[in-house]
């Protein structure tokens, strides 16, 4: 059986390129509602003001800003807007030191910018960080990551108010050589996107998370990385713009993944994340983990099933689990709180019949 390692390096270093805007740091007080539900650490507290121009933009110059696509609101808000423009490096003359960006906001009395889950509006000016962005290098031929696409889920943050995920909003830099770009917003209670198939807690108590599939009529599902899920909304949690995005690796992850199909002799397909950076400034989450005594950092191992397989038991240097697969995906996830900087994973399915099959788990450490 192929094991395939999907180490969180990485993930983080599409994410930054796709993203490209800082995560709000929750407040004080959020979170501490008497079920203690860890949904509400998403919403709550003062915002930031309005965004300045990022790093990154004051040191490029920011060119050729045109609104490529509008849309209105299904939901009777504020119009949506694609926002296009140019970055070019100063001092460089390259292909490879132009890119185009889109940006995707709203329009407020004709001024671009974003509405928080609080639906309260600040403008952003062009290659700010304030609402979501994705740029790809010119000329986008030659771009290692492609023409940009991804998904959006606002989700509500009003006071007193529970967690409620809103627009669906799917955008793509269409044509990046000319800045043409696409729109298509859903209005609440449409979302589209990967199947949440497998649930799991945080070790911290913080958001739970998810097991991303997508599956299409008569072929096998795939399986993308694990993230974390509010609602039915899966994707990377973003507290500032009260939003999940969903990058394309995880829109579509049979078209960027090797992913074969389970099979009696290799009767599951495994997915690995590592990370020990403490993520996002949290203090409600911080304290959490404080107070249950868990680590900084997650581990992942998460996979596949063929249908064969009643359990599977993963055994680490800390402890062991056993685990029985989702009844539609046959999906098996687990999340340990840190990492592991010595010893092996090692998971065991069980089949129907009685045999197991024991496949060790390899670990990036960096």
């Amino acid at each position: 059986m192929r094991i395939r390692l999907l180490a969180a390096a990485l993930g983080g270093m599409v994410v930054a390129l796709a993203l490209a805007l800082a995560l709000r740091p929750a407040a004080p007080g959020d979170g501490a509602t008497a079920a203690g539900d860890p949904l509400a650490a998403v919403g709550g507290g003062p915002q930031p003001a309005a965004a300045p121009l990022s790093r990154a933009a004051r040191h490029r110059n920011v060119s050729a800003v045109r609104i490529a696509a509008r849309q209105d609101d299904p939901d009777g808000g504020d119009p949506w807007a694609v926002r296009t423009y140019r970055l070019t490096s100063p001092g460089v003359r390259r292909p490879g030191s132009v890119m185009a960006c889109a940006q995707l906001g709203r329009e407020h009395d004709g001024t671009f910018g974003w509405i928080d889950g609080a639906e309260r509006f600040t403008a952003v000016p062009a290659g700010g960080g304030g609402a979501p962005a994705e740029c790809t290098t010119l000329p986008s031929n030659e771009s290692l990551f492609g023409r940009p696409a991804f998904a959006l889920t606002r989700f509500s943050d009003l006071p007193g108010e529970p967690i409620e995920t809103l627009q669906t909003v799917r955008w793509e830099l269409t044509d990046p050589d000319r800045g043409r770009a696409t729109l298509r917003v859903r209005p609440t209670g449409s979302h589209v996107g990967p199947r949440v198939e497998y649930r799991l807690p945080d070790p911290s108590g913080g958001l739970p998370w998810g097991m991303p599939v997508t599956a299409t009529g008569g072929r096998p599902a795939c399986l993308a990385w694990p993230q974390q899920v509010v609602g039915d909304a899966i994707g990377v949690v973003d507290r500032r713009l009260d939003a999940v995005t969903q990058p394309f690796a995880l829109m579509r992850p049979c078209v960027t993944s090797d992913q074969r199909p389970p099979t009696a002799r290799r009767p599951f397909d495994l997915v690995t994340s590592t990370s020990s950076d403490p993520g996002p400034a949290d203090p409600t989450l911080t304290a959490r983990r404080v107070a249950r005594r868990s680590l900084q950092g997650r581990t992942i191992v998460a996979g596949l099933a063929h249908p064969d397989v009643v359990a599977v038991t993963i055994a680490s240097p800390r402890d062991v689990r056993t685990l029985t697969p989702s009844p539609r995906e046959h999906v098996f996830a687990v999340v340990y709180d840190g990492t592991f900087p010595t010893g092996e994973i090692v998971v065991t399915a069980r089949m129907r019949d009685g045999t197991t099959h024991r496949e060790s788990v390899y670990l990036w450490r960096g």
